[in-house]
């Protein structure tokens, strides 16, 4: 005979319970399995989902040497990568690159909902992974001049994710090139425009010296002349004066010689200079009136009908000669005549010779890439999520505590009735169960 005591109060036998735990192993390992097939089928039905990752690294040096004679801008590869690095975080870009490519994507076959979702524009953010390997910045870090980058996109369809990842990329480089190429067309036509202004104001500021030469020539011409005009009339005035006086002389001179009855010169009158009273010694000289009447007379004929001494002034005819010179200044006529001050300007043929290379400038970047793959994306059948093992574990796992649980439950919810009708017959006293005999 087997006799069970019930224990009293809210006393609790562990080991007893874990034994009658035990015994329902049914149950448990039902529940268990119930659970491990539903973990099982939640592993096996969650969709897999890839991550394919390209590596993008500075680009080669011959083709940064090949933009920059094209370029009329020159930049250094490290500058070139950075703007092709922030045209790859671009949302504005890959809005772009989706409404020109994503047809292209499965080449024309369909693409069910949940590639198309995969390939919407908000899940592309959340999805593009993009982390700075050399030097390191940990993931959407951002790094001015980054010479290594992986970009990565995750996607139930790895296919696509490749194809989408290796083909962006290229779209990119492209887009980049196009908009580098109207930047470059809009800074050209900027140089150009401040060339053109450079060089009209340098031919103005010519134009403007020569003037302003033109007229302080003129006016040093105006000057000079005048002076020589004042100089020569005060020549030709004291010419006239002389020629008076010499006059009056030769008339009082011809009176006395009259007077005296000198008719031809007197021997003395080899002393007597023309005009002058005093020989070329600077002694005095024998007076005028010696050289006689005949002589006298003649002096005074011609003296009278002379309009003037200017012909036998040197002074007066050098003046002109001064005057003419200055009238006829080669340089003030050159400055007049000339037709253009283009000869004349230091700066213009560097100028325009910059303007003609500008003009003619029309970069071509073809088969220039910004960017060299260090590691192409690619198809490799591995999965990131989901973890269909971890989920096994785990379900397996929660589906035994859950089975030992209910197990527990209902051995204790049993031992509950047992006490509740051990109370109301024999309360306090040994329960015993007979079996067999």
């Amino acid at each position: 005979m087997n006799q069970y005591q019930v224990p009293q109060g809210n006393e609790v036998d562990l080991g007893q319970l874990f034994w009658d735990v035990i015994k329902r192993w049914k149950m448990v390992f039902t529940i268990t399995l119930i659970g491990a097939a539903i973990a099982l089928g939640i592993a096996l039905g969650s969709p897999q989902i890839y991550k394919p990752v390209i590596h993008i690294s500075l680009p080669n040096d011959a083709h940064v040497e090949h933009f920059n004679q094209e370029s009329v801008v020159k930049m250094e590869g490290r500058e070139l990568f950075r703007r092709f690095y922030q045209a790859l975080r671009s949302e504005v870009n890959f809005r772009l690159y989706l409404s020109e490519y994503m047809p292209s994507i499965n080449e024309g076959e369909r693409i069910d909902a949940k590639v198309a979702e995969d390939l919407s524009i908000n899940s592309f953010i959340s999805s593009l992974e993009v982390v700075m390997l050399e030097p390191y910045g940990g993931r959407d870090a951002y790094i001015e001049y980054p010479s290594l980058i992986e970009l990565g996109f995750r996607s139930s369809d790895e296919a696509v994710a490749v194809k989408l990842l290796n083909e962006y990329v290229v779209y990119t480089n492209k887009s980049l090139l196009m908009d580098l190429k109207h930047q470059l067309f809009r800074i050209t036509h900027q140089r150009l425009d401040q060339i053109n202004t450079r060089i009209s104001t340098l031919r103005k500021t010519a134009a403007f010296k020569r003037e302003q030469k033109i007229k302080r020539l003129e006016a040093k011409r105006s000057l000079e002349i005048s002076q020589l005009k004042n100089n020569k009339r005060a020549l030709i005035d004291l010419a006239s004066r002389n020629q008076k006086a010499t006059l009056e002389r030769v008339r009082e001179s011809l009176v006395i010689a009259e007077s005296l009855n000198i008719e031809d010169p007197h021997p003395q009158a080899n002393l007597i200079t023309d005009g002058g009273e005093t020989n070329t010694s600077g002694s005095q000289s024998a007076p005028l009136y010696l050289m006689g009447v005949r002589y006298l007379k003649a002096l005074q004929e011609i003296l009278s009908k002379r309009k003037g001494d200017v012909i036998f002034l040197k002074e007066v005819n050098e003046i002109d000669s001064r005057i003419e010179a200055i009238i006829n200044d080669p340089e003030l006529t050159q400055l007049k005549n000339r037709a253009s001050d283009d000869p004349y300007i230091d700066e213009l043929p560097e100028l325009m010779e910059e303007a003609d290379d500008l003009k003619v400038k029309d970069p071509s970047f073809e088969g220039i890439m910004l960017y060299q793959i260090s590691k192409p994306a690619s198809i490799t059948g591995e999965a990131i999520k989901p973890d269909r093992l971890s989920i096994a574990v785990f379900g397996v796992s929660l589906a035994a505590i859950v089975a030992l649980f209910v197990a527990v439950f209902v051995e204790g919810n049993r031992r509950r009735k047992v006490k509740a009708h051990g109370n109301g017959s024999h309360s306090g006293v040994v329960l015993k169960i007979r079996g067999g005999s």
